[in-house]
C-alpha cells in the first residue's frame, strides 16, 4: 500500500485544472466513449494547427494551441517542444510560461516548472493560476510553507477554490499542525462537500488527534462518494480496530481485499484482527496464511505456534 503522504497527494485534485483545459459534456457516455472522443477532438485539433503551422511557420499561437492538444492526451515531450518554439517566436506570450509550466508537472519536472511560474507571476503578477500551480510543484517538492503561501496568494487574487484550502490543509498536515490542516478542511468541504478525498484526509487528520469518532463520520462521508476507493475502508477498519469494533473492522478489510485480493498487508491486518475478536477461530491462521502466499515475511512469527 501507499503511504500516507503518497495517498493524500493523489487524493489532493490537481486545481490546474480549475484554470485551464477544455471541458467536455461526458453525461451518458462511458468513461471508453469519453476518452475516444477526447482523443479524436485533440488529434483533429493538432492536425489542424500543424497545417496553420505549414503555412506560417512564425505562427507561434498554433505552436501555443498544438502543444496545448498534445499536452491534453498525455503527448508532454512533443507538447514541451511546440511550448519552446511559441516562446522563441514571442518571448512575451505569457500563457504559455503557464502552460509550458503545467506539463513539466504532468513530467514531474517540479523545479523547471516552478521557473515557468515565476516566469508567468512576473508578466501578470495579478493572474492567481501561477501561484496555485507553483504551491502545487512546491508541496510535491516538500516546500509546505512556500506552497502555503503561494495557495494563500491565489485565493487572494482568484476565486475561493476549495481546491486551495484541501492543498493548504495538507501542507499543514505535513508540517504536523494537525488541527490547522482541520480548519483548511472545514473550509474546503464548505466551498464544496462532494469529493471523496476531501473527507478522506480530514478523517485522517481526526484520526491522528484522536477523534476516533469524528475520523469516523469522515470516512462514512467518503465512502458514500466514492464506495470503490480502497484506501478509506482501512483507515476505517484502522479506526475502528482502535475502538475494538473488531466485527466492524473486519468487515472494512474484507471490502478492502475484495477491491485488491493480491496486497499481502490486507491480510496481515484482517488476520490480526481476527485474532484480537476470537484467538481460537481459524480465521486469523488463513489470512496469515495467504499473506505469506503472496509473498509476506512478518506473519512467520505470527504463525510458528501453528507450526507445532
Amino acid at each position: 500500500m501507499l503511504n500516507k503522504i503518497n495517498r493524500m497527494y493523489m487524493k489532493s485534485i490537481i486545481c490546474i485544472l480549475s484554470f485551464f483545459f477544455y471541458t467536455y459534456n461526458v453525461i451518458g457516455q462511458t468513461e471508453i466513449q469519453y476518452s475516444k472522443k477526447k482523443l479524436r477532438y485533440h488529434e483533429e485539433a493538432i492536425l489542424q494547427w500543424t497545417a496553420d503551422i505549414e503555412n506560417d511557420p512564425n505562427n507561434y499561437v498554433a505552436f501555443y494551441n498544438r502543444a496545448a492538444n498534445k499536452s491534453a492526451i498525455g503527448r508532454y515531450a512533443e507538447a514541451i517542444v511546440d511550448y519552446n518554439k511559441a516562446i522563441e517566436l514571442n518571448p512575451e506570450y505569457v500563457n504559455v510560461y503557464n502552460d509550458r509550466g503545467v506539463t513539466k508537472q504532468d513530467l514531474e519536472q517540479h523545479t523547471a516548472a516552478i521557473e515557468d511560474f515565476n516566469k508567468t507571476i512576473e508578466f501578470s503578477p495579478g493572474w492567481a493560476a501561477p501561484y496555485f500551480c507553483r504551491g502545487f510543484s512546491r508541496k510535491m517538492l516538500e516546500d509546505y510553507n512556500g506552497s502555503i503561501d503561494d495557495f494563500n496568494m491565489a485565493l487572494e487574487l482568484g476565486p475561493q477554490d476549495f481546491n486551495a484550502y484541501h492543498n493548504i490543509g495538507n501542507c499543514k498536515f505535513n508540517l504536523e499542525d494537525y488541527k490547522g490542516a482541520i480548519e483548511e478542511y472545514d473550509k474546503a468541504v464548505q466551498i464544496f462537500s462532494g469529493f471523496a478525498g476531501l473527507y478522506y484526509d480530514r478523517g485522517y487528520a481526526k484520526y491522528t488527534c484522536g477523534d476516533f469518532n469524528a475520523a469516523l463520520d469522515d470516512y462514512n462521508k467518503a465512502i458514500k462518494l466514492d464506495p470503490k476507493d480502497i484506501d478509506v475502508y482501512i483507515e476505517r477498519g484502522i479506526v475502528h480496530d482502535s475502538l475494538k469494533n473488531y466485527e466492524a473492522a473486519i468487515k472494512d478489510y474484507t471490502k478492502a481485499i475484495a477491491l485488491d485480493t493480491e496486497d499481502a498487508s490486507l491480510y496481515v491486518a484482517r488476520g490480526n484482527v481476527w485474532y484480537k475478536f476470537n484467538k481460537e477461530s481459524p480465521n486469523a491462521r488463513l489470512d496469515w496464511e495467504q499473506a505469506r502466499k503472496l509473498g509476506s515475511m512478518e506473519v512467520d512469527v505470527f504463525l510458528l505456534p501453528y507450526s507445532k
